[in-house]
């Protein structure tokens, strides 16, 4: 088994570290990524999940959403290895055989790392609905990083969504001389659209050692820059990253630059080392019909008094990304819908990823209540019956990479629990004012205005609270709300 930690490793490898040898270059991307040298389906949307194997075998999870046709399910894996890789792994029991996408690349002292990716559609074994998929049988001669699946879906309700997919291996520590240092920046470009959409952009990487080494990725659409801080840390088990992020993307954008890095954030921690897999970003078509009584969006934020400037005191900060949607195909009593993912990535309430749903997360968790208030709505969003939407239901941590005194009873993917969010939509794009300060302006209530009438004037606003046990009354262990950093959250009419 590898090593707990890499920083040791990499200490070390610096002394022997000369410089870079591409072993074999190939056509996807090494140390870089680049198109696909497979079709790429179309469809309405992508879901992902992913598995660390540096232990052994491991289920990958994933869930398919209820009602949607499989277009295409392509899977990925990666190692690290000084003399044997392996270009096979067995899904389900099945042997698949992969073609090499990336590398091999030496990283350091004599240790090399490559990625291998298989399309494994006519396989059959993903299905829609949540799937836990054993995978084994890698043989990595150093470290087997783990393996990842992203599924291209279409819901055929709606128009096409915009889907693009960038892979290879793209290898990077700080401290190591270029091209190591960092990664390749990746620009993805679509169509304009008359009003902001929310975008979806997945993320594959390995080899990071574990929590606290600090990276980022930053994301550059419309001539703003946001950084997601220390993303990648083994949350989908050790030495693997699968993860999505919500992008706003602004009225009239025609493009997105995408970049993971090693940095240093001036702490002793030794940066992460890692290699960047996949990209994928999926943009929804424009909105051109009436949809439901229902919410749509995703976002990031950092709690406390924001200054305006993300990252300062960041040890005090608890930094979490959400997204889904509550509400479609009804949000009606007997049963409401919904899929909702909190993904918690740091900061004193510790790491994790918490599912609920119809179709997001295992058997036993539900949306039980959706309520709209605050009639009418803010310009220039969409026409839509209210601007705040509350939601209470049962959901599960899909993971947890840090736990705290609170969540200590908390066992992923077996405890359950109750939940309950609350949503601002204030006007498009979600995140705009960055200048205002709403944590201490009297125009915009700390704690958001549910209840009362919203002001258009401020951002959108996202509370979400998870309770000890399935028991709306027990008490709450988690709790984070906010003006959202980034994103966008929109309130549409009711579907029929």
């Amino acid at each position: 088994m590898r090593p707990q930690s890499r920083p040791l490793k990499f200490l070390a490898a610096l002394t022997f570290f000369i410089c870079w040898i591409p072993l074999t270059l190939h056509a996807d991307g090494t140390e870089t990524l680049g198109d696909p040298s497979i079709p790429i389906a179309t469809g309405t949307g992508v879901t992902i999940g992913g598995v660390g194997l540096a232990a052994g075998p491991a289920n990958l999870d994933i869930t398919v959403p209820a009602g949607v046709t499989i277009k295409q399910v392509i899977l990925y894996w990666s190692g690290e290895f000084s003399s044997a890789d392996d270009d096979t792994i067995e899904i389900d029991g099945t042997e698949v055989t992969g073609t090499l996408i990336g590398g091999p690349t030496l990283f350091f002292s004599n240790v090399s790392i490559d990625v291998y990716r298989a399309d494994i559609t006519g396989l059959g074994k993903v299905a829609v609905g949540p799937n836990s998929i054993p995978m084994s049988g890698l043989t990595y001669d150093v470290d087997n990083s783990g393996a990842g699946i992203i599924v291209i879906y279409d819901d055929m309700t709606s128009g096409l969504s915009e889907i693009e997919l960038n892979d290879g291996s793209d290898l990077a520590f700080i401290n190591f001389a270029p091209p190591l240092d960092t990664t390749v920046p990746q620009t993805y470009t679509f169509a304009a659209a008359a009003q902001d959409r929310t975008a979806m952009f997945a993320v594959f990487a390995g080899s990071v050692g574990g929590l606290n080494l600090p990276n980022a990725i930053d994301i550059e659409v419309a001539g703003s820059t946001i950084r997601f801080e220390n993303p990648l840390g083994s949350l989908a088990g050790d030495f693997w990253d699968a993860f999505v992020l919500p992008v706003n993307i602004p009225a009239g954008a025609t493009s997105l630059t995408a970049q993971a890095l090693s940095v240093s954030d001036g702490s002793a921690n030794l940066p992460a080392s890692f290699n960047w897999i996949a990209g994928a970003l999926s943009i929804p078509p424009e909105d051109i019909s009436p949809l439901a009584c229902r919410m749509t969006g995703g976002g990031a934020h950092e709690d406390g008094t924001w200054n305006g400037k993300m990252g300062e005191g960041k040890d005090a900060r608890n930094f979490y990304t959400f997204g889904g949607q509550i509400g479609a195909p009804t949000a009606r009593q007997p049963q409401p819908f919904g899929e909702w993912q909190h993904v918690q990535h740091r900061g004193p309430l510790g790491k994790f990823a918490f599912h609920m749903g119809t179709a997001s997360a295992p058997p036993g968790t539900e949306i039980d209540f959706v309520e709209c208030s605050d009639p009418g709505f803010c310009n220039p969003a969409r026409p839509a019956p209210a601007k705040q939407l509350n939601w209470e239901g049962i959901g599960s941590f899909k993971n947890i990479g840090q736990s705290t005194p609170a969540t200590a009873n908390a066992v992923a993917g077996q405890t359950l629990h109750w939940a309950s969010g609350h949503v601002e939509d204030l006007g498009e794009p979600g995140s705009k004012n960055p200048k205002k300060n709403p944590g201490n302006s009297q125009q915009c209530p700390v704690g958001g205005s549910d209840g009362q009438i919203a002001d258009c004037d401020c951002q959108d606003f996202y509370r979400f609270r998870i309770h000890e046990t399935t028991d709306p009354n027990s008490a709450v262990i988690y709790e984070v709300e906010g003006y959202i950093r980034s994103g966008n959250i929109q309130l549409h009419p009711e579907i029929k």
